[in-house]
């Protein structure tokens, strides 16, 4: 008889996969980017419309702690993509800016998460991506608790 899945398990395979993906779709020339700073950058750069980004904002997002986006933020930071200012309004605050070289790459990592979001949805129906949707957020309501 076969065992039912592990529902981390699965997520962890997953998330593995869409990283693999990622980094062998990624166009970033010879900039080794991981990731989760191909995300991140995703992430400011389409926060820019709705106003400033702090880093604050990229904890909340992907649900990391304070000492993990500082420490992806420093690296992108020394790799020259980003700048961290002191918000005007709140000194403790920490104000995210693409740099140029990010602003160059962010057109071709948009694409990069374009494609692999198509490739993940292909074939699947409008209705179940909703009810997927759903489950998820179910799923990670409950892992916050």
């Amino acid at each position: 008889m076969r065992e039912k899945p592990s529902l981390g398990m699965e997520i962890v395979a997953l998330t593995n996969s869409i990283k693999r993906n990622m980094l062998s779709c990624s166009q970033c020339g010879d900039m080794p980017l991981t990731s989760m700073q191909i995300w991140v950058l995703g992430y400011i750069a389409s926060q820019y419309e709705e106003g400033e980004v702090f880093q604050r904002d990229v904890e909340n997002a992907f649900n990391i702690t304070r000492a993990t986006a500082s420490g992806i933020l420093k690296r992108m930071e020394r790799d020259g993509l980003v700048l961290r200012e002191t918000a005007t309004t709140d000194g403790r605050q920490k104000k995210l800016i693409l740099t140029p070289k990010a602003m160059g790459l962010c057109h071709s990592l948009a694409q990069t998460v374009i494609s692999i979001d198509a490739e993940m949805a292909a074939g699947i129906d409008l209705c179940d991506l909703d009810t997927f949707f759903k489950v998820l957020a179910q799923i990670k309501a409950n892992v916050s608790k």
